[in-house]
C-alpha cells in the first residue's frame, strides 16, 4: 500500500513538473510572438476565465474522491455518473456566466471573443471525474501520463 502511495505521489509530481516546464516555455514563446498589445488581451482573457471558472466547481473533485473512497464499490457507478452530469452542467454554467460577464462590461470585441474561446475549454472539465477515479484507485501513473500527453 505504501509503495503504491509513493508511486502515485511520484507520478503526480512528475506531471506537475512537466506541466510547469511546458507552461513557461509556451508562455514565453506566445508572449514574444503576440507582442505587448495582443498578449495583454490574452492575459486579461485568461484572468477573467480563471476567476469565473472556479465558481461552478467549488471543490467538487475533493468531495468526489472522498465519496468514492468512503462509499461501497457498488455505489461507484452512481457516484461517477452523478459527478459527470454535475460537472457537465457546471461547465456549461461557467461558460454562460463568462459570456454574461464579458458582455456586461465595456470591452473590445477582441477581448470578448478571446475570453469566450478560452472559456470554451471549460467544456472539457467533466474529464475531472476520470481523474478522481484514478486518484481513488491510486493509479497516478495512468492519470499522469494522460495529463502529460493531453
Amino acid at each position: 500500500m505504501l509503495r503504491s502511495i509513493v508511486s502515485n505521489f511520484g507520478w503526480r509530481m512528475a506531471e506537475r513538473i512537466v506541466a510547469v516546464f511546458f507552461s513557461i516555455l509556451v508562455g514565453a514563446w506566445v508572449a514574444r510572438y503576440l507582442g505587448p498589445d495582443s498578449f495583454g488581451v490574452l492575459a486579461a482573457a485568461l484572468a477573467i476565465v480563471g476567476l469565473i471558472s472556479v465558481l461552478p466547481f467549488l471543490g467538487l473533485e475533493r468531495i468526489l474522491v472522498r465519496e468514492l473512497v468512503e462509499k461501497p464499490a457498488e455505489e461507484e457507478g452512481a457516484i461517477l455518473g452523478t459527478a459527470a452530469v454535475m460537472t457537465s452542467l457546471a461547465s456549461v454554467a461557467g461558460l454562460a456566466i463568462t459570456a454574461g460577464v464579458i458582455w456586461s462590461f465595456p470591452a473590445t470585441n477582441e477581448l470578448r471573443w478571446t475570453t469566450l474561446l478560452i472559456a470554451s475549454s471549460l467544456i472539457g472539465t467533466p474529464a475531472m471525474v476520470v481523474r478522481a477515479w484514478f486518484e481513488k484507485e491510486l493509479q497516478g501513473d495512468r492519470d499522469a501520463v494522460a495529463g502529460i500527453l493531453g
